[in-house]
């Protein structure tokens, strides 16, 4: 970021009465722990973008998640070459990848906002160069859920933690997830995986226009709860799981998981607003900063 960029965003996230200032350059740290092996990290984006018109029901889009996972790809590199983490292989290779239950039901799709909306099971779509090779689009979903699912639970204190999460399906979630990775392993031939989620909600702008004092007495309440970690470019961001609601916003959730040793190391979940349907606003760097630079990251010696 260049030094006169830099002083007016400070500037406006002290004026906005933030908590913490704007995180650090990425080029002051460098990869830890299984980021930093020598045989690289497989970078996996999964987008998954819901859209809530004014008299229908919601309903999931491909094409504006396949745009928006893009733009995130491009922000995701920029992050991770200033990191000097080279040695990695980064793949779009579904939309809504974790699944959102065990039972996997059909869900309300259609190929882009307006389009017509049909019913269809995880993922909503797959990229053509790996449809092929099913055995691998199923691991790397196996490990999409893995990592989302515990990312999210160890966040969203409000709620008891899924079955998978606990007890004796704890270690059947873990082992299909082990078996997933030596699948990764095999393919990609990298040892690590960053998984890297974002998950959306879209109003119409009818029903946004309806919900104007919702939202604001939704922001007022989130920011009187939790205190925004801080505020930068116009977005408020906090280190929670944030619930529905009457109101645009977004729920990135990233997860490095180490596929020799077949565990999640760490996980951090970042919760913003904006409307995500917007390819800018996945691509924003300041959220992206935040969920990535500990969870990767040390500062250089």
């Amino acid at each position: 970021m260049a030094r006169r960029s830099l002083q007016v965003l400070t500037i406006a996230a002290l004026a906005a009465g933030c908590a913490a200032p704007p995180p650090p350059s990425v080029q002051r740290l460098v990869a830890h722990g299984a980021a930093a092996d020598a045989a690289g990290t497989l970078v996996v984006l999964d987008v998954c973008l819901n859209h809530s018109p004014l008299v229908q029901g919601d309903y999931f889009v491909v094409a504006e998640a396949r745009q928006g996972a893009s733009a995130l790809e491009q922000a995701t590199r920029q992050f991770l070459d200033a990191a000097d983490m080279r040695s990695r292989t980064t793949l779009i290779p579904f939309v809504c990848g974790a699944l959102h239950d065990t039972a996997n039901t059909p869900k309300r799709i259609a190929d882009a906002i307006d389009g017509e909306v049909s019913e269809r099971a995880q993922p909503l779509w797959v990229a053509p160069e790996l449809a092929a090779d099913a055995e691998y689009v199923n691991a790397l979903q196996t490990l999409a859920t893995h990592v989302f699912r515990r990312s999210v639970t160890s966040y969203d204190k409000d709620k008891p933690p899924p079955p998978e999460a606990t007890g004796t399906e704890a270690a059947a979630d873990d082992e299909r997830a082990r078996r997933a990775a030596a699948v990764v392993v095999q393919r990609s031939g990298r040892t690590s995986l960053l998984y890297v989620g974002v998950t959306g909600h879209s109003l119409s702008a009818g029903k946004a226009t309806a919900s104007v004092v919702v939202r604001a007495a939704a922001a007022m309440a989130m920011t009187v709860a939790i205190g925004p970690v801080f505020t930068a470019a116009g977005s408020s961001y906090h280190v929670v799981f944030v619930p529905g609601g009457p109101v645009d916003k977004r729920q990135m959730a990233a997860g490095l998981y180490d596929l020799k040793q077949g565990q999640l190391v760490n996980s951090r979940v970042v919760g913003a607003d904006g409307d995500p349907m917007k390819p800018e606003v996945l691509a924003e760097r300041n959220g992206l900063n935040l969920l990535l630079r500990d969870l990767l990251l040390t500062t250089a010696r």
